[in-house]
């Protein structure tokens, strides 16, 4: 699969399951032992099955809801679907090559009750034929990479919003720390949207979710594009808006 196909079928999934995500969200926070797997070359002819630890560190319990992958030949499913507060489970993956397909993309798209309500693991890697006949291990189990840095992510990345003339509206965005040291948010900039007050330099611990308020100006006509840049001790995040006016 193109890396250009990759990122459309994860799109599509990603905005079924923010269509489908629950009114209420706790503040379970999943973390993961890999979310970017990079498993190497492949044969062609085997199907692998991969276990990839997952872990609440969130304050609050976390339901697991589903979990979809980007084409028919991978399957995924949970150990458990409720996870307390420090709870682990496993993420198993069943993913079998597509002959001339390489290098391939994968995308693993997980749907909780979180505020931060979906994740994404992805799998990458060359196809070969084992044309040697050596024994292949097609059981993998991904170990814990611990990092002490920060790993901010959003619930949202982009969204679109319609409004009438002049009308305001306020929308929630969610900011998580799934690194092992706090975050820190240092700056804002922004176009077209504003943020109702925090005080910086805020500090995120790890596990935490921060609430940040947007409010959105439907003042200029048609379609506008606007952005939030989220400057951190990390890295810098971006959120895209899209309004629309409703005449």
């Amino acid at each position: 699969m193109s890396r250009e196909r990759y990122f459309i079928k994860s799109l599509l999934i990603i905005c079924i399951t923010l269509f489908t995500s629950p009114l209420i969200a706790g503040n379970g926070v999943l973390k993961f032992a890999q979310q970017a797997i990079q498993l190497g070359k492949v044969d062609a002819t085997t199907e692998y099955k991969i276990s990839i630890p997952i872990k609440n560190i969130g304050v609050d319990t976390l339901k697991l809801l589903r979990v979809s992958t980007d084409c028919g030949c991978s399957s995924a499913k949970f150990s458990k679907q409720h996870l307390a507060v420090g709870e682990e489970a496993v993420l198993s993956v069943n993913f079998k090559p597509t002959i001339g397909e390489t290098p391939f993309y994968r995308s693993i798209i997980v749907l909780t009750d979180s505020k931060i309500p979906q994740y994404t693991v992805t799998l990458e890697g060359e196809v070969s034929n084992n044309k040697k006949g050596e024994p292949i291990d097609n059981e993998l189990i991904i170990s814990w990479v611990e990092s002490q840095k920060s790993i901010p992510i959003l619930s949202a990345y982009s969204l679109n919003v319609v409004g009438a003339k002049d009308e305001y509206k306020t929308i929630p965005l969610y900011i998580s720390n799934l690194g092992e040291k706090s975050l820190i948010i240092e700056s804002f900039d922004m176009k077209g949207v504003s943020i109702e007050t925090v005080q910086l330099p805020r500090s995120i611990p790890k596990g935490f979710i921060m609430s940040l308020p947007l409010k959105i100006d439907f003042s200029d006509a048609g379609n506008q594009l606007n952005y939030l840049k989220i400057n951190t001790d990390e890295r810098t995040l971006m959120f895209r808006l899209q309004t629309v006016v409703n005449d």
